[in-house]
């Protein structure tokens, strides 16, 4: 789904927690930045989102 090396997108993860990025509940980190990246780069809304990540929006 991703154009981006596995370390690539832990290294960003990464940084975002050190600026202080903080996962939900349910919700880490790493799920946080893919639905993100998701979103950006495909342009994608709620329903689609929803749909590739179980979650209800």
């Amino acid at each position: 789904m991703f154009q981006m090396k596995k370390h690539i997108f832990h290294k960003l993860c990464n940084e975002l927690v050190e600026h202080d990025l903080k996962s939900f509940k349910y919700m880490g980190v790493e799920e946080i930045v893919a639905m993100f990246l998701v979103v950006v780069s495909h342009d994608v809304g709620n329903r689609i989102i929803q749909e590739i990540f179980q979650h209800s929006g």
